[in-house]
Order: C-alpha cells, then sequence, then structure tokens
C-alpha cells in the first residue's frame, strides 16, 4: 500500500469514526437547558488539517462523517443537505488554512 492509500484508507476511517461518534455524544441536563458535547467532528478535521483539504473531503464524504445531520434530524428530509455541505466545507476549509500555513512556514506536508 503506497503512502496516498494509506492517506485515504485512514481519512475514511477517521470519517467513520467521526460518523459514530455522532451517536455516542455526552449529553448533560440542566433543566431546563441541555448541553452537547460535539467532539466528534474532532476526527475528520484531524484528517484534514494533518492532510490538506482532499483528504478532508474525503473523510467528509466517503467517510460520512457529514451525513450526520440527516440521522440526527430524520424529519428535515432532504433540507438537510444545506448543514451537510457546510459540513464538508468546514474541513476542506480548515485544510486549505493548514496547508498554506506549512506553505507560508516553508515546511513540507499536505
Amino acid at each position: 500500500m503506497t503512502f496516498n492509500q494509506r492517506r485515504i484508507v485512514l481519512s475514511v476511517l477517521l470519517g467513520l469514526a467521526g460518523f459514530a461518534g455522532s451517536f455516542f455524544s455526552p449529553t448533560f441536563e440542566f433543566s431546563p437547558h441541555t448541553v452537547s458535547l460535539t467532539w466528534f467532528h474532532v476526527f475528520p478535521l484531524l484528517v484534514a488539517m494533518a492532510y490538506g483539504p482532499r483528504y478532508g473531503l474525503l473523510a467528509g464524504t466517503l467517510g460520512l462523517a457529514a451525513s450526520t445531520p440527516f440521522f440526527s434530524w430524520p424529519a428535515n428530509g432532504w433540507a438537510n443537505i444545506v448543514p451537510a455541505v457546510l459540513e464538508v466545507l468546514f474541513y476542506v476549509w480548515h485544510g486549505y488554512c493548514a496547508q498554506a500555513r506549512r506553505s507560508a512556514a516553508g515546511r513540507p506536508g499536505g
């Protein structure tokens, strides 16, 4: 397995870990409020920041990390496409910014 293939597999696996983690978010009740910790964004975000925007795109789409709105709010139907696209763009943007920061510092990467 080549280096890029390993990156692709890791991107998809960490995207799937983020997707699975969305179902296990800790929730704390403070009547009348509820606080949910959305830690599951960390896995696909790590991929994007380590490898760049293309791998963040893979983690968000093939890794299903951005499909959590469809499962969190199923009654919304296709209206969930808007937050799903925004979530993918969130990963791509952070990957792009991390890659630009590495390039500006003169370090190899991505």
